[in-house]
């Protein structure tokens, strides 16, 4: 589909590829006409504030990245190996809310990562990134947003959900009864002390069948594999790996009255959550399709076709627009939304739905309100939640 609207006040024209399709953008200018128009939109489009979310989680993700991207320093690269096969396997989390750094192992090509329930208690932003390549800043990488599927406090394992990251490689689960027995080598990936993407390797002290352990303020009891690989703040959650490179445990705990005694939960005991997690109920998601009829007294045909394509609002009936509802291909239905938060007339965000189901997907935020995209938002499942943002 391709935008070719007339200039009104603020105009940029650039060509970016959004989902494999070439799209012209630009954010339309605020010069309404006098006509008044009654139109039918969904009930969900008129609730702006959850449209101004948009910057609000871009900043919330761009604080933490900064946060946690102070701490990242290059490591020296290795060559073959469990460190080097499955590096990429192993994100960095972190919790927001708690300000907690933790690591987690990829099971699934889809973005589905087996971490510790500590690690994402109580989070409500969850950012995930992987390793920068070799060469590559901090501020280049990728970073996601995650979602809780499913967790089990008892056994302090959570199942979480990324979208849009390509070519992930899980780590082939194994069996922590089968694949190792004391004494048997292990390799540990994770960020312990903000030491990103450390890597040890110890041996195997014990297994520990229910075994009970407790934080400040939790208790938790489980199937536990006793190591002498060093567990410190910040591996939590990051994958227990066999000589024959297979997920047999998720690094939890250490046993701080003692000397090297450190612990991660049997990978069996998270194959319910791998094999059937249960989504938790979103309740941002885009589930209300109600109709309501909105009359706008300001409205405007952008390309001067006699069809009017824009709709102004007053939100709070201050006197100040500071909303745009856009039918971009004019074809009745409501496929952009441009928004004015702090009311300066210039518009900080444009809102897409690119696929024409009524779902917005795609957002491009100008920050520095200079009339020019500097940060495009992916919401890739459609639940209403930003999966991804990327400087453009």
């Amino acid at each position: 589909m391709n935008y070719k609207l007339a200039i009104i006040s603020i105009l940029f024209l650039l060509n970016f590829s959004v989902f494999a399709e070439e799209k012209n953008l630009k954010f339309r200018g605020i010069n309404p006409d006098d006509n008044k128009q009654t139109i039918s939109i969904d009930q969900e489009m008129l609730d702006i504030k959850k449209f101004n979310n948009v910057i609000d989680e871009y900043k919330v993700l761009k604080s933490s990245s900064k946060f946690v991207g102070e701490k990242f320093k290059e490591g020296p690269l290795f060559r073959g190996g469990v460190y080097s096969e499955f590096v990429q396997s192993v994100p960095l989390i972190y919790n927001e809310e708690k300000k907690v750094i933790g690591a987690g192992a990829v099971v699934d090509k889809e973005g589905i990562i087996l971490t510790n329930w500590h690690v994402v208690d109580k989070a409500k932003n969850l950012h995930v990134w992987f390793k920068p390549e070799s060469g590559k800043k901090w501020q280049d990488t990728d970073s996601y947003q995650a979602e809780v599927l499913a967790v089990d406090e008892k056994k302090d394992l959570a199942l979480i959900k990324i979208h849009g990251a390509q070519k992930l490689k899980p780590i082939p689960i194994g069996n922590s009864e089968k694949d190792i027995q004391v004494g048997d080598e292990v390799h540990a990936i994770g960020h312990p002390e903000n030491l990103y993407w450390s890597y040890s390797k110890g041996t195997v002290s014990a297994k520990r069948e229910n075994h009970k352990w407790a934080y400040e303020k939790s208790k938790h009891e489980a199937n536990l594999i006793q190591i002498q690989n060093p567990i410190s703040a910040g591996s939590s959650g990051g994958p227990l790996i066999s000589e024959s490179k297979k997920l047999i445990g998720i690094n939890t705990a250490n046993q701080g009255t003692g000397q090297n005694l450190n612990f991660a939960v049997a990978v069996e005991e998270g194959l319910a959550l791998i094999r059937n997690p249960q989504k938790k109920t979103n309740t941002n998601a885009n589930t209300n399709k109600a109709k309501t009829k909105k009359t706008f007294d300001k409205t405007h045909d952008s390309n001067k076709n006699g069809k009017i394509d824009t709709w102004y609002d007053d939100t709070n009936k201050n006197g100040k627009i500071d909303v745009a509802y856009l039918d971009e291909n004019e074809d009745g239905k409501i496929d952009g939304i441009l928004v004015d938060e702090d009311e300066n007339g210039k518009w900080e965000t444009l809102i897409q739905d690119t696929n024409g189901n009524g779902k917005m997907d795609i957002a491009w935020i100008d920050e520095d309100q200079d009339g020019k995209e500097d940060v495009v938002g992916y919401d890739y499942n459609e639940d209403g939640k930003w999966d991804k943002f990327k400087e453009v």
